[in-house]
């Protein structure tokens, strides 16, 4: 079975602060299963800058709402985890 990578959201600077992102990432998570995905993984960065551009991959805290898990601390990002 497959895995998903969400690997960064690019969105427009006045979108940004919408919930773009997050409904982005939410259609995925439902979607996954019917795409025969096992997993959905994404690589949001340790240490962001602190522009809205510097969160492309989305912040931490949108991950963890969801339920995704740490699986690998890097030094740049983390690898999180959720089933499908």
């Amino acid at each position: 079975r497959s895995v998903i990578g969400v690997s960064c959201f690019v969105i427009a600077p006045p979108f940004r602060r919408h919930g773009l992102a997050s409904a982005l990432l939410d259609r995925v998570i439902a979607d996954a299963s019917a795409r025969g995905a096992a997993w959905i993984e994404a690589y949001p960065l340790n240490t962001p800058e602190e522009s809205d551009a510097g969160h492309y991959r989305g912040p931490r805290s949108m991950y963890d709402a969801r339920g995704f898990e740490p699986i690998e601390v890097r030094e740049r990002d983390t690898v999180v985890r959720l089933s499908a």
